[in-house]
């Protein structure tokens, strides 16, 4: 819920730059999680996107079990992703934040399952130009979009899947931030009047 953001005065380590020292020194600005819960005929399925660069195998899998959990279906039917920012903890060598993590998703899995409403949905793609492969491959230009809308025509949420990093802070940065994910999606949020869920 971002109208409740958890303050917690704890230093964590970050995960990104391979620095000597990871440890976090403040907060830039709150890191977001965000989960949505779909339905079709008698399939069910989660998405999560998270403001990390990523769990280990084995945090990610445990965490889609327990999405899984939550909504009643396989973990073959969660899908995590990742914003990729450098700046978010290492869920690795905190236990407490991954499971601050889990615990937040699980409930929000839960409060939408029970919240579900019929909805209308559009897909589309646009070109973009804001990455560049610098090992020289094949850039996907592509920023695919879902809006959804409630029967009454309301936007209730757009998805938009980006490709590019999600690293415009460099390594003298040491507070935690979305980086320009976050920038993304408030911009965004305002100006489609609803939550904005950024995928990579």
């Amino acid at each position: 819920d971002p109208d409740e953001p958890c303050e917690r005065n704890l230093e964590v380590e970050m995960v990104g730059f391979g620095r000597a020292d990871e440890w976090s020194h403040g907060v830039e600005s709150p890191l977001l999680a965000q989960l949505s819960v779909w339905e079709s005929g008698e399939e069910v399925c989660c998405l999560a996107a998270i403001d990390s660069i990523g769990f280990s195998v084995r945090n990610s899998q445990l965490l889609r079990e327990a999405l899984a959990d939550a909504v009643g279906v396989t973990a073959t039917r969660v899908m995590l992703c990742f914003s990729h920012t450098h700046s978010a903890p290492n869920e690795s060598a905190s236990p407490e934040y991954f499971r601050f993590v889990c615990e937040k998703l699980t409930g929000g899995a839960k409060s939408a399952l029970k919240s579900m409403v019929p909805v209308h949905i559009g897909w589309g793609n646009v070109p973009v130009k804001i990455g560049v492969n610098r090992r020289g491959g094949r850039v996907d230009e592509r920023a695919g979009v879902l809006r959804v809308c409630t029967e009454n025509g309301a936007a209730a949420l757009v998805l938009l899947r980006l490709t590019a990093h999600c690293n415009s802070l460099k390594a003298d940065n040491y507070l935690l931030s979305p980086d320009y994910f976050g920038r993304v999606r408030t911009l965004l949020s305002g100006r489609c009047g609803c939550p904005v869920l950024l995928t990579q």
